[in-house]
Order: structure tokens, then C-alpha cells, then sequence
């Protein structure tokens, strides 16, 4: 059966990414879309669609990221895949924000929020809340991007999720951006705010 192949290639060869291992990860990526080829249907394609994400996330190919998840996002709203339309979103989201684009990347985090939460998809909320509180420390609110960093923390700490490496530098510049305005007994007490928020 082609499809679940599709989808074990493709899940593949982002876990290589995530292991350090670009080579196999490709050659995972290039099998997932040469077994997609020949199908009909969105669900391979969105697979390798988001395998051609990864890539371009961990290769620093902003360009392949924002074309894959355009793509993506439009065959997920045609479907109506919600859960998938959430990742495209925080996909084109953090990759604005990652090129320094903060007025593009703001109402596409703001609508796949929501998303994320009424599909019960914490990994992906955890990643937005961050994304979340980079767009509220570059825009100056230092006490809300404390606030959501904590709140992302109680998340990602509830899902077992760890920040994926392309936004880890942008958390960070957050961090400390806000603690250099607040001070850290303010950023702290907005922290552990955030922290004991509920979803």
C-alpha cells in the first residue's frame, strides 16, 4: 500500500533531520516523493510537502519552507484537514518571523492558535505560544512575551515537546530581550504568571 509508505518515508526523513542526518533524510525525502508520484489524493502529497519543510527549515532555505507550506496550507483548506492546515500555518509563521518578517508572521501564528487548541494539538501550541512571545518582545510588550513563555513552557513541558533548533536563537533573543526590560524579579513573577495560566 503506497500511502502509509508515503507517510513512513516522509516521517522518516524529518526524524533524520532531528537526528543531525541531512543526507539520509533527503534520500528518505526524494523515496517519499518518488512513491507519491504515481498517486492521486492530497494525503501523500501533504506528507512530502512537509517533509520538503523540514528540509528547508534545517537547511535555512526559508524560500523552500514558505513554497511547501503555501502549497500545503491550500490543499489543507480544500480538504479541510484542520490538523494539518494548523501545521502549515505555524510553519509559514515561524518562517516569517525566523526571516525577520514580524507583520507577516503575526496573523498566521494568531490564526493557527486557535486551531491548535480546538484540535487538542499541544506540541504545535507549545511552538506558537514561543513564536507567540519572540512577536511580543520584538514589538516592545516585554511583561506579555514573559508571560508567554511561560505559558509555552507549561505546554511543551505537558507534551514532552522541545523547541525545534531553527527557533531555539529567536526564544533565546526573546528571553533575553524581555528580562533586559523587566528586569529579572518582573520577568520572573510574568513568567510564573504565564506558567500557571490554563490552556
Amino acid at each position: 500500500r503506497p500511502g502509509p509508505l508515503v507517510n513512513a518515508l516522509a516521517m522518516a526523513s524529518i526524524a533524520a533531520h532531528m537526528t543531525g542526518d541531512p543526507a539520509s533524510a533527503r534520500l528518505l525525502r526524494e523515496q517519499a516523493q518518488a512513491v507519491a508520484a504515481g498517486m492521486e489524493g492530497v494525503e501523500a502529497r501533504i506528507a512530502v510537502l512537509q517533509a520538503l519543510a523540514f528540509e528547508g527549515f534545517f537547511g535555512g532555505d526559508l524560500a523552500a519552507v514558505t513554497s511547501a507550506s503555501s502549497e500545503g496550507a491550500r490543499l489543507s483548506r480544500d480538504s479541510g484537514d484542520l490538523y494539518a492546515l494548523d501545521t502549515w500555518l505555524m510553519n509559514l509563521g515561524i518562517a516569517a518571523l525566523i526571516a525577520g518578517r514580524p507583520d507577516e508572521a503575526k496573523p498566521l501564528v494568531a490564526e493557527a492558535l486557535p486551531i491548535a487548541r480546538m484540535i487538542d494539538d499541544r506540541v504545535s501550541q507549545f511552538h506558537l505560544l514561543d513564536a507567540s512571545a519572540c512577536l511580543a518582545a520584538g514589538s516592545g510588550q516585554a511583561r506579555l512575551a514573559a508571560q508567554l513563555l511561560g505559558a509555552g513552557a507549561t505546554v511543551g513541558a505537558g507534551a514532552d515537546a522541545r523547541l525545534m533548533p531553527f527557533l531555539t536563537p529567536l526564544v533565546a533573543q526573546a528571553e533575553t530581550s524581555a528580562i533586559a526590560a523587566l528586569g529579572r524579579p518582573r520577568f520572573d513573577a510574568a513568567f510564573l504568571a504565564g506558567s500557571r495560566l490554563d490552556r
